[in-house]
């Protein structure tokens, strides 16, 4: 059942527990295809943060393309595009994300 992305998601420098949690929620209620089954509000009761933080962060994560949006409510886990995450956090590279956070 769902998408095994644990080890990426805690490879992953710079993203906050919220982030990480919603992240893993949405790879675990994924079906092999990657396709989220859960709605936003199964999701944060299941994390038990609110709705509002999980629709954030479903949104930050469609604008960095790990998430695809696939129609009313849907969204799809785009596993490829974890290996970006860096990038899109303010990182020049995977390397570079490993050793330091950018200056804000």
């Amino acid at each position: 059942m769902g998408l095994n992305l644990t080890p990426l998601v805690f490879e992953t420098e710079g993203l906050g527990a919220s982030e990480k949690l919603v992240l893993l929620q949405c790879a675990y209620q994924a079906d092999r295809k990657g396709v989220i089954r859960a709605s936003q509000a199964d999701i944060a009761a299941l994390t038990g943060l609110s709705r509002r933080t999980v629709s954030e962060q479903m949104g930050f994560f469609n604008d960095t393309f790990v998430l695809k949006r696939i129609g009313y409510g849907r969204y799809q886990v785009i596993r490829d595009h974890l290996d970006d995450l860096p990038y899109w956090l303010g990182y020049s590279s995977k390397q570079q994300a490993t050793t330091s956070r950018p200056s804000p």
